[in-house]
């Protein structure tokens, strides 16, 4: 395991308050079997904007989405230019399931979830991501899809904080067991 640690900010609007975390990442992806990169992974800008990073899984950068109306991650495997599911290899595809699983769980045990959804949707946003949201009976939403429905409220920035450190401890954790 390769240990780093980082200093990030969230992009910031006039509506979401910045948040400075430390991203302590457990997990380096080793791809000794594939062909070196020749490009640079890059998070999508609207990607950037709306999530604040929690943590990074064995593949991919693990993301909250500032809209504390649901406890929401979103996943992006940390490679260039992916598009869909099926640009993955079939090593990648089975760690992102993993990871999705692991994300599923921690969700679930933690805001004591009715039942999380895990989409891949990518029509608004063309960098292949995968949502994990946290899904409650009594959600505004229930029990259709959370997408045009309300407003994102975002989180204030003692809620985001405790949130980020909340899940970073839990993933750090899940993620040890990939």
């Amino acid at each position: 395991m390769t240990y780093s640690t980082a200093r990030l900010e969230r992009a910031t609007s006039q509506s979401v308050p910045a948040i400075t975390i430390e991203l302590i990442s457990t997990f380096q992806y080793n791809a000794t079997d594939e062909a070196p990169m020749t490009e640079t992974f890059q998070l999508h800008p609207q990607l950037a904007a709306d999530t604040t990073i929690v943590t990074d899984g064995p593949l991919s950068h693990v993301l909250l989405m500032n809209d504390a109306r649901y406890p929401w991650l979103i996943l992006v495997p940390k490679r260039a230019n992916l598009v869909d599911y099926d640009d993955l290899s079939a090593d990648e595809r089975k760690i992102l399931g993993d990871e999705c699983a692991a994300v599923s769980s921690a969700l679930k045990r933690r805001f004591k979830a009715h039942k999380t959804n895990v989409a891949m949707l990518g029509n608004m946003v063309p960098q292949l991501h995968c949502h994990v949201v946290a899904r409650f009976t009594d959600d505004a939403a229930w029990p259709g899809p959370i997408w045009g429905v309300g407003t994102a409220e975002p989180y204030d920035e003692d809620a985001g904080r405790e949130r980020l450190a909340i899940l970073r401890a839990d993933l750090i954790s899940a993620f040890k067991h990939l």
